[in-house]
């Protein structure tokens, strides 16, 4: 059912999926180019240790996005059906009481 849910609000989460496939390639892509190279000068590995640092950083930050959309959507999906169901009820028993109002005089 969760999946089903989900599949189905997929557009909500398509911008926050794709930001961090493209934010996992660029920290793979990072690490093959200048991960390689043992032997650095001490500003060049400062350099590479922070931009890493900055890099998993975004990764863990588009991680978090992407939950926090799923989860909106899931949880909004369940309020809004619910609420919505709830005020049909209520205007259903205000249509009948409109209509049938020799039952409020007995």
């Amino acid at each position: 059912m969760v999946y089903k849910t989900l599949n189905n609000e997929s557009g909500a989460t398509q911008k926050p999926a794709s930001r961090l496939v493209r934010t996992a390639l660029l920290v793979v892509l990072y690490m093959l180019m200048f991960g390689d190279d043992d032997v650095r000068p001490a500003e060049v590995q400062l350099t590479y240790e922070t931009v890493k640092k900055v890099l998993v950083c975004l990764l863990l930050i588009c991680v978090a996005d992407l939950i926090k959309a799923v989860l909106t959507k899931y949880v909004s999906g369940h309020f809004h059906n619910s609420l919505h169901f709830t005020k049909m009820q209520d205007a259903l028993n205000k249509v009948k009481l409109c209509t049938f109002p020799h039952v409020l005089l007995y």
